[in-house]
C-alpha cells in the first residue's frame, strides 16, 4: 500500500564518517565457505542491548559503495545514537546477496554473536541495488530482522508466496523518489504484492527526489524505529514444546542433508563459532576444519546415513538455548550417540556443537583403552585452550 509525499527530504546528503572512526574489518564465512568481508562500526555509547542494522550497499556492492553508503546514510547517525552498524562487501559485483541471501546471513549471525542484540534481531537496510537485495535477504529469514528498509528496491519475482507467507507481519517500507520513473513502477508492485502476503509494507514516495535520495539519516532512522514498532513482535512466549518441535526438526534437516550430501544445506545449520567432535580424540574441528573434512567427500556425492532411533531435547530457561542427546543407527558402526548443543538467533535456532561417539559396552572398555593406547591413538592436545 502507498502512503501520503515524504514531505522535507532535500536536505544536504551527510558526507562525514561517523566521528573520524574507521570501522573494524571483519570476515566470516558463507554456508559454502565463501569468504565474506563486512564493516563493523561499534559506537562508544553501544548499550548492553543495542539496536543492530545490518545495510546492503547500491552498485557494484564493493568497498567503494560501502563506504559511499555509510558515509551518506548510515554511520554518523548510528555513533549518535548507539546504534551497532554492519555492512557486508560484494565479492562479485551486483545484485550477489540476492543470489547468496546465506552471506549476508553469516554477517548478521556473526554480528549477534559479538554483541548482544535487541531481541536477538537485526534492522535491514538496502540502497538501490543493496535495497533489491536486502528485500530477498530479509524476507527469505524473517527469524533474523525486525525490520527492512529499502532507498529503493524492488522485488525478486522468484521469491515463492510460499516464502512470503513466513514473514507475514514483519515491517516494510520502500522508499523511491517521486520522477524516479525507471524505479517507482516496480516498487509499487512490490509493495501490493507484500500487502497481500499479509507483510507490513508501504511505499514512501519522496517529493521532488529521483533515484537517489537525500533523505536526512534522523528521518531514516525513526523510519526504521516506527517501522520495527509496527511490525509483528518476534513469539518469545513459545511453549517449550514448540521450541521442542523447532529443534528437533533442525537436527532431522541436519542428518538428512549429510545422507544427501547437500553441503549447502548441511553447513546452514551450523553457527558461526560450530565445534565438531568425532569419534578419534583427535576430531576436535571448528567450523572451517569440519568443512575441509566435509567438502571432498561432499563433492563425490557421498554422505552418511545415521537414522535417529531416539532424541532428547531440553531447553533453557530464557528460551536461547537448548541442548540434546540422541541415538543414532549407522549400517557401517551400529549404534552410536551423538549430543550437542544448539543456540537461538532471533526464531532460527543453529549448532553450536555437536559430538558424536561410539558407546563401549562397559565389559569391553578395558580391551578398548588398551588397544588405543598400543596404537598411540590417544594424543596430547596441540595447544592447550587460551
Amino acid at each position: 500500500m502507498r502512503s501520503t509525499l515524504l514531505t522535507g527530504m532535500a536536505m544536504a546528503l551527510v558526507t562525514m564518517p561517523a566521528a573520524g572512526i574507521e570501522p573494524e574489518r571483519v570476515r566470516v564465512s558463507a554456508s559454502d565457505g565463501t569468504s565474506i568481508e563486512y564493516l563493523l562500526h561499534v559506537p562508544a555509547n553501544v548499550g548492553p542491548d543495542a539496536e543492530s542494522l545490518l545495510v546492503l550497499p547500491p552498485g557494484d556492492e564493493n568497498e567503494a559503495m560501502v563506504r559511499e553508503a555509510l558515509d551518506r546514510y548510515w554511520s554518523k547517525e548510528a555513533a549518535a545514537r548507539g546504534w551497532l552498524l554492519a555492512a557486508p562487501i560484494s565479492p562479485a559485483g551486483a545484485s550477489y546477496f540476492a543470489s547468496r541471501p546465506d552471506a549476508a546471513w553469516a554477517v548478521a549471525d556473526d554480528v549477534a554473536r559479538r554483541h548482544r542484540i535487541r531481541g536477538g534481531r537485526h534492522h535491514l537496510a538496502g540502497v538501490s541495488n543493496g535495497g533489491s537485495d536486502a528485500l530477498t535477504v530479509g524476507l527469505l529469514s524473517p527469524g533474523r530482522f525486525r525490520s527492512i528498509v529499502v532507498l529503493p528496491g524492488l522485488l525478486a519475482s522468484d521469491i515463492a508466496d510460499t516464502d512470503l507467507a513466513k514473514a507475514k507481519g514483519l515491517g516494510v517500507r520502500l522508499l523511491v523518489g517521486e520522477h524516479d520513473a525507471a524505479w517507482k513502477p516496480g516498487v509499487e508492485r512490490a509493495a501490493e504484492r507484500l500487502s497481500r502476503a499479509g507483510i507490513a509494507a508501504k511505499v514512501e514516495v519522496v517529493r521532488g527526489a529521483g533515484h537517489v535520495l537525500s533523505t536526512p539519516p534522523s528521518a531514516l532512522f525513526d523510519l526504521i524505529a516506527r517501522t520495527a514498532s509496527g511490525a509483528a513482535p518476534m513469539n518469545d512466549t513459545k511453549d517449550v514444546s514448540s521450541i521442542r518441535r523447532d529443534v528437533d526438526a533442525v537436527l532431522t534437516d541436519f542428518h538428512d542433508a549429510a545422507s544427501k550430501a547437500d553441503m549447502a544445506r548441511y553447513f546452514s545449520h551450523f553457527s558461526t563459532d560450530f565445534v565438531f567432535f568425532g569419534t578419534d580424540a583427535s576430531e576436535r574441528w571448528p567450523l572451517e576444519q569440519f568443512r575441509a573434512f566435509c567438502e571432498p567427500i561432499f563433492a563425490k556425492g557421498r554422505g552418511w546415513t545415521y537414522s535417529m532411533l531416539e532424541r532428547n531435547i531440553f531447553v533453557s530457561p530464557s528460551a536461547d538455548s537448548a541442548w540434546f542427546d540422541e541415538r543414532l543407527a549407522n549400517e557401517k558402526y551400529g549404534e552410536c550417540r551423538g549430543t550437542g548443543v544448539l543456540v537461538r538467533h532471533g526464531d532460527r535456532w543453529t549448532l553450536a556443537q555437536y559430538h558424536l561417539v561410539i558407546p563401549v559396552p562397559n565389559e569391553f572398555a578395558l580391551e578398548v583403552v588398551e588397544a588405543a593406547k598400543r596404537l598411540k591413538t590417544i594424543q596430547p592436545p596441540a595447544e592447550s585452550i587460551k
